[in-house]
């Protein structure tokens, strides 16, 4: 960027990442959601109207309040436990504090890039926790006896609605 540009552009690129940043960080929260919903709190013969009101009662939670109740399901491991944290940190500093830190920005070039870096590494790693924690899902659900063609069937569904790296 040799001649910073217009405040107006600038703005519109970092509330575009902004928003990336925030739907992957809910998609993810969704995803383990349904992780603890239907491994830790579903019982065996449930109805659907049933399993609706868990998974809402489970998707109140917070970030950090989620990934307490997934620790019950999957173990993390310490390394892998090291990311998570700094993870957590990220999205509360993004929901949190990231304006109030920010405010100005547009006419920092330097801090501008910065933060637009920081944003677009958050909304990747949580694209990438999402499909891990997916992934335990859907080897948890192979285990209980659901179909991998129904699983697969699911995740066209979802892929058509949303893209594939939503």
């Amino acid at each position: 960027m040799s001649e910073f540009r217009e405040k107006s552009e600038l703005l519109s690129e970092l509330q575009s990442d902004l928003g990336k940043a925030l739907w992957q960080i809910q998609a993810l929260e969704d995803t383990l959601a349904h992780l603890i919903a239907v491994v830790l709190k579903l019982p065996a013969k449930t109805s659907i109207d049933e399993a609706e009101a868990i998974l809402d009662d489970v998707r109140k939670g917070t970030l950090g309040k989620l990934l307490n109740e997934v620790r019950k399901a999957v173990n993390f491991g310490e390394s892998f436990e090291v990311f998570i944290k700094k993870f957590l940190r990220e999205r509360n500093w993004l929901v949190h504090r990231s304006w109030r830190e920010y405010y100005g920005v547009l006419e920092k070039e330097n801090e501008y890039k910065y933060l637009r870096l920081r944003i677009r590494g958050l909304a990747s790693d949580a694209l990438e926790y999402n499909k891990l924690f997916a992934g335990f899902l859907e080897e948890w659900a192979i285990k209980e006896g659901i179909a991998e063609s129904d699983i697969t069937e699911i995740q066209k569904e979802f892929e058509s609605v949303w893209g594939k790296e939503t």
